[in-house]
């Protein structure tokens, strides 16, 4: 189900993207028994039910910080 999460972030940012050339940076952050794993892409934040239902089957959550022009920084945690 993880493959799945990471897919569908992924594929969320070179679908729903602007016109430039698609951008995607992917890190893991440990938050004390966590890992925040953030996808930051320049895209919309459209189409992501499938991934908040696996992250919370996981144990963990997700979430978006988003501002207009500047792309999305999608977020989930996974108990450590």
């Amino acid at each position: 189900m993880l493959i799945q999460l990471f897919q569908n972030l992924l594929a969320n940012g070179l679908t729903y993207r602007q016109e430039a050339p698609p951008r995607i940076h992917v890190s893991p952050e440990r938050q004390g028994t966590e890992w925040v794993i953030s996808f930051r892409d320049d895209g919309s934040g459209m189409g992501l039910a499938i991934c908040q239902k696996i992250a919370e089957r996981s144990g963990g959550g997700i979430w978006v910080e988003s501002q207009v022009g500047e792309g999305s920084d999608f977020k989930f945690t996974l108990p450590g």
